[in-house]
This record gives structure tokens, C-alpha cells and sequence, in this order.
């Protein structure tokens, strides 16, 4: 079995959310897919960048329990000590730049992640309409990344 360690940045609705499903699926991962995972990076502007390699209580997490034994300064800092496979980038963004979100979806494809985000067409259109706005686009496809509008992960 195929066990991902999976890294929520952002913790609103959609974190919080998305927590609960995975929980809730986790026998239909686990039997019918062969995927195992659990949840050991957490972060958002509120809670700071919390990591706990052996994994976090989802119950806990969603009762606002942040224990955490890793308290990280920096996303790198904060992917690495996750040892995160699956980034879930559900953090806001500025709608004319795409920041913070592109330099996160960066981030974890640098790190080696594969990344999920809600927000890529908005990063994309910020990319289009704002030449200083630097979204993963050509540079990614050279390097041998696909991107749709939901998730980018490195191919072959």
C-alpha cells in the first residue's frame, strides 16, 4: 500500500473540508485504491506553519487542537519537515499578482510534491494580465510538469 504524506496549507472551509472527506474515505482509500495517508503539515496565516511528521489527529485538527511538535519559518522549512508528497494549496490570493499562491505552488513542486490547488485559473490569469507575475507555465512544462485547472504534478 501507497501511504502520502499530505500537507494542508490553509485551513479555512476548504482545508478544514477537505480534512473531514479524507477521513471519512479513508477505508475507500485504503481498500479499493490501495492509498494510505496522513496529514502532517498544516498551516495557514492564523495557526503559523505546523508539521508533525508522524501525523496530526484529524479530529484534533478540527476541533482547533494545533499541537504541534515542528513549528516552521518558512514554506521550504515547513515542506521539508512535513516530508510532504501532496501539497493542497487552498491559501488566498491577491487576484492581480497570484501571491502567495504562485510562490507556494512553487514551492512544493521544488520541493519534489505533487501539488493541488483550487485556485490555478486565477493564478493563471494573474500570470497573463501581470508580466511581473511569475505562474509555473512554460518554464514547468520544460521541465516535464502538466498543469490542468485543478492540479499540477510532475509527468514520466
Amino acid at each position: 500500500m501507497k501511504s502520502y504524506h499530505l500537507a494542508l496549507l490553509g485551513f479555512g472551509n476548504v482545508g478544514r473540508a477537505l480534512a473531514g472527506l479524507l477521513k471519512t474515505k479513508t477505508a475507500e482509500l485504503r481498500d479499493r485504491y490501495g492509498i494510505g495517508w496522513k496529514i502532517t503539515g498544516v498551516a495557514s496565516r492564523r495557526i503559523g506553519w505546523l508539521a508533525n511528521p508522524d501525523g496530526f489527529d484529524v479530529d484534533a485538527l478540527l476541533a482547533n487542537n494545533y499541537q504541534s511538535p515542528i513549528t516552521a519559518v518558512s514554506i521550504q522549512e515547513w515542506l521539508s519537515a512535513s516530508r510532504a508528497d501532496v501539497l493542497f494549496e487552498n491559501s488566498s490570493l491577491n487576484p492581480l499578482t497570484g501571491q502567495p499562491a504562485i510562490d507556494h505552488v512553487k514551492a512544493g513542486l521544488e520541493h519534489g510534491a505533487h501539488v493541488v490547488t483550487a485556485m490555478a485559473v486565477e493564478m493563471l490569469k494573474a500570470s497573463a494580465s501581470n508580466p511581473a507575475a511569475s505562474a509555473p507555465t512554460a518554464e514547468a512544462r520544460q521541465a516535464g510538469w502538466a498543469t490542468s485547472e485543478t492540479a499540477a504534478s510532475k509527468v514520466g
